[in-house]
């Protein structure tokens, strides 16, 4: 039974992580044709890379500290990007 489930586990994992890269790509593609509707998505991924962001940089772990802060740095930059006013007007 327990190696029944672990595969079960991995299975929902690779769903949720493909689930999530299907969404990073439509929210790409939306803001590469330009669409305005792509814009909040856009902000709300970065805001929750924030919140990754502070619990991988709260770890006692030296990669997950760096990768935090990593994280979190990229996340401010979308964030200034994306409530730029030239965006806003830039996006359709």
């Amino acid at each position: 039974l327990g190696s029944d489930l672990d595969a079960w586990i991995a299975v929902a994992t690779l769903v949720m992580w493909l689930v999530i890269t299907a969404g990073l790509a439509l929210i790409w593609w939306g803001l590469y044709r330009r669409r305005r509707a792509a814009r909040s998505p856009f902000l709300l991924t970065q805001a929750f890379a924030l919140v990754v962001a502070w619990a991988l940089a709260s770890s006692d772990l030296t990669v997950d500290r760096v990768a935090g802060i990593a994280l979190a740095v990229a996340a401010v930059v979308g964030l200034v990007i994306g409530l730029r006013p030239a965006v806003r007007e830039t996006l359709v």
